[in-house]
């Protein structure tokens, strides 16, 4: 993987940096496991912003205490005059100069490895897991991390039809490529790749199921897949960062094109672990089991193209 985070400090006092964030977004869900993971969220100051968008974007209740900022547009607006942008998280920000560091969360996630993180040996970036870590990181972003969105903000049924086929295929590729025990898609080594199918699959049945339409399985029908979301949930403090009510409130409620009357949909109401282990899954009355024949490709061929965020 390139190395993404220059420009970032790697050293010196953290007085005046803040990191802006949702629970609501997948993107800046992998922040906040690195920082839970890496126990920095005790040392790196965090704003989470208002789960249900306004019509200016991302929303600060109370406003911001230094420039009384309502907004995160207003923030990227000070930082940078005349911004016309989308304003995004998760956002690094340096208030003494007012400044955007950086709003990928990629490279903001590898400056938290970087940072606060223990060491080669425990890296999500794993840089002995190269050049396939790199590959299977993209596969992820592009086929099921973006595919979500691909299917549910489909203009036509023919491109629906595909990203949704795209989707299952990935999903059932990555599920053929775990063993029948608990594992990591790298087997005992947690990557940033486990991360980011995570963000996804805590996501999906609560809303890209039913909002995006993605609704040929369930998560939880992927029984290897959703065993590695259940074993990352269970990780010191990832729990913390897992927030159902304000994922399915910005999903539901911030998205009028794809839902206008704002209803937000009881269920479903999927078991998570407090801690380490694995919860029964749910039954699907009328299911069979998972095929994982129809994968377009070998479990370890993915596709090189470059997507980030």
């Amino acid at each position: 993987m390139v190395d993404e985070t220059q420009a970032l400090p790697l050293h010196g006092e953290l007085d005046g940096l803040r990191l802006y964030v949702s629970h609501a977004c997948p993107f800046a869900h992998r922040v906040l496991i690195g920082l839970a993971l890496t126990e920095a969220v005790h040392r790196l100051p965090v704003r989470v912003v208002e789960p249900v968008m306004g019509p200016q974007g991302w929303v600060l209740d109370p406003p911001d205490a230094r420039t009384g900022a309502t907004t995160l547009r207003d923030i990227c607006g000070r930082a940078q005059p005349g911004f016309e942008g989308r304003a995004t998280v998760p956002m690094l920000h340096d208030a003494r100069a007012d400044r955007i560091l950086s709003r990928d969360s990629m490279r903001i996630l590898r400056w938290i490895d970087r940072r606060f993180g223990r060491g080669a040996d425990t890296s999500l970036f794993a840089p002995t897991l190269e050049p396939e870590l790199g590959a299977l990181s993209r596969f992820i972003a592009e086929a099921i991390n973006h595919g979500v969105y691909d299917a549910g903000f489909a203009t036509t049924q023919h491109a629906h039809d595909r990203a949704v086929e795209r989707l299952f295929s990935a999903l059932a590729l990555l599920e053929k490529r775990l063993p029948p025990r608990p594992s990591w898609l790298f087997g005992d080594r947690l990557t940033v790749a486990d991360i980011q199918l995570f963000t996804t699959l805590v996501r999906f049945d609560r809303v890209y199921h039913t909002l995006f339409k993605c609704n040929w399985r369930h998560a939880f029908e992927h029984p290897r897949l959703w065993a590695l979301a259940q074993r990352l949930h269970g990780l010191p403090g990832v729990a913390d960062t897992v927030r159902p009510e304000d994922i399915a409130q910005h999903y539901y409620r911030s998205l009028p094109t794809l839902n206008p009357s704002g209803i937000v949909p009881r269920g479903p109401e999927l078991p998570w672990p407090a801690r380490s282990g694995i919860a029964p899954q749910p039954t699907v009355p009328g299911r069979g089991a998972l095929d994982t024949g129809g994968a377009a490709a070998s479990p370890t061929r993915f596709s090189r193209s470059s997507t980030s965020q």
